[in-house]
């Protein structure tokens, strides 16, 4: 009987590498450079189906590559379907996860879930979503989606509350992605001082010269050493471990050399912030010291940079700021709210991806003439364009929502140092965010939702109680 279930096993295991053999034969000779793409379908499918928790928090070093990606195929020419095709591929992901949770936990008469704290934020803005769409018209699907890609953060804190995680799973997972993000620091540097690096050539800014990494663009590459050096410098507050302040450092560094002003203001105020209530997360009078000298130090050494980036700044928002495509999206923004205060233009007509898609005439209704590329370069303009200062208010409600959950985790008890550092970053890391979304649309990058959102429900999932569930008949 054993003999016949080996040779079973065996079988089945032939016939699969068969078909995918006969799959990746042909694909290599119509188009070989869609293979690579067919090997990371191949392989997220197989760890998705073996282990979902897993497939979920390595899932992250495939946002990292998918700006990087998305950069070199505009560099190699490819066709624009096949950009866009990479950059909305996170969202079909983020709804097979979702789809799999409620499938699973779907018991013919009963689902049983976690609860995750946003549900009455969630069902305030599915109204006001509904009631802005009947009232402007907009076409159901398109709607949908649009507050879908709108909700895109919570999703994902649902997603992430309702797996299994091990402690020393996530702990080692986070020491990863610090150290892949070591790496990504590293080339940027390299590109900076002048490294020849296959298609990573220098980038000029402001007349000066900014690293970009493997990314392509300033801003994600600031983007991402402040969410590392958030992180890494709350876990040196809890561990006091000097590996850990030496990558806040090298993080640091890695912001200053992209530039990026939101990102360098974001993080200063989110550290100073955590080091006034240094007694609620109990850090040692010393390391406050030691970090606003360390700051002060940096802006010393980079101050000739500093004031190119402030000439940069006028130049940009003050002299010019009548032709700044963020300037007119908040203008455009204003003029919604005056003829429609409440509820916006509806889910997917202004400020979002949705909206390029679609075309919406709205642009051309308040006459704010921009590139399709920069229609979707804020967030609160695009809150407040589509879901008007109700839409507006229930965010805020998301957020507030948010933060006290961070607050409160800081609170639980047993909770080992690592953890608690984690949490002490995510409290830097909201306050970054906050400063960013100015002129960033962050809440809605699948990257920087997952570490936000996606991070706390991991935590949160962690330190919950098993029997924390909500079962509805």
């Amino acid at each position: 009987m054993l003999r016949n279930n080996v040779f079973t096993q065996l079988n089945e295991n032939w016939f699969y590498l068969v078909i995918i053999s006969f799959v990746v034969g042909i694909v290599s000779s119509v188009a070989p450079v869609y293979l690579i793409g067919l090997i990371v379908v191949f392989l997220f499918a197989y760890f998705f189906l073996k282990d979902i928790s897993f497939t979920f928090l390595y899932m992250v070093f495939l946002l990292f590559l998918q700006p990087a990606v998305a950069y070199n195929i505009d560099i190699l020419g490819f066709s624009p379907i096949v950009r866009t095709f990479v950059d909305r591929t996170d969202e079909f992901v983020w709804f097979l996860f979702l789809f799999v949770i409620l499938a699973r936990e779907f018991q013919f008469t009963k689902w049983e879930i976690k609860l995750t704290g946003f549900e009455l934020p969630a069902a305030l803005f599915g109204i006001v979503g509904i009631l802005s769409m009947i009232v402007n018209h907009v076409s159901p699907l398109w709607g949908l989606v649009a507050m879908f890609l709108t909700m895109k953060g919570v999703i994902i804190f649902f997603i992430a509350k309702n797996l299994e995680f091990d402690e020393k799973e996530v702990v080692l997972f986070y020491k990863n992605v610090f150290y892949f993000l070591i790496v990504i620091f590293f080339i940027g540097l390299l590109q900076y001082i002048g490294v020849p690096i296959p298609l990573i050539p220098q980038h000029y800014r402001f007349g000066i010269n900014v690293a970009t990494s493997i990314f392509g663009h300033h801003a994600i590459f600031g983007m991402v050493m402040a969410i590392a050096f958030s992180l890494s410098l709350g876990i040196y507050f809890s561990t006091n471990s000097k590996k850990w302040i030496a990558y806040a450092l090298i993080f640091f560094t890695g912001i200053i050399l992209s530039t990026v002003r939101k990102s360098l203001i974001g993080i200063t105020f989110g550290t100073l912030f955590v080091l006034l209530n240094y007694r609620k997360f109990k850090i040692r009078s010393r390391d406050i010291y030691i970090t606003i000298g360390v700051i002060l130090l940096f802006f010393g050494v980079f101050h000739s940079r500093f004031m190119d980036i402030l000439e940069g700044t006028s130049r940009e928002y003050i002299r010019n700021f009548a032709v700044n495509p963020r300037f007119l999206l908040y203008y455009g923004a204003y003029k919604i709210i005056k003829g429609k205060p409440l509820l916006g233009e509806g889910p997917g007509r202004y400020g979002s991806y949705v909206s390029v898609v679609t075309k919406s005439e709205v642009y051309q209704k308040y006459g704010i003439h921009i590139s399709d590329k920069y229609k979707a370069d804020t967030y609160w303009a695009y809150i407040l364009g589509e879901y008007g200062l109700a839409g507006t208010f229930i965010i805020f409600l998301f957020l507030f929502v948010l933060f006290r959950k961070i607050w409160k985790l800081l609170s639980f008890e047993g909770k080992n140092k690592f953890i608690n550092g984690l949490l002490i970053g995510y409290i830097i890391l909201f306050v970054d965010y906050l400063f960013e979304s100015v002129t960033m649309p962050i809440y809605k990058l699948s990257l920087s939702s997952f570490f936000m959102f996606g991070g706390i429900g991991i935590i949160e999932n962690l330190l919950s109680r098993p029997t924390d569930k909500y079962t509805l008949e």
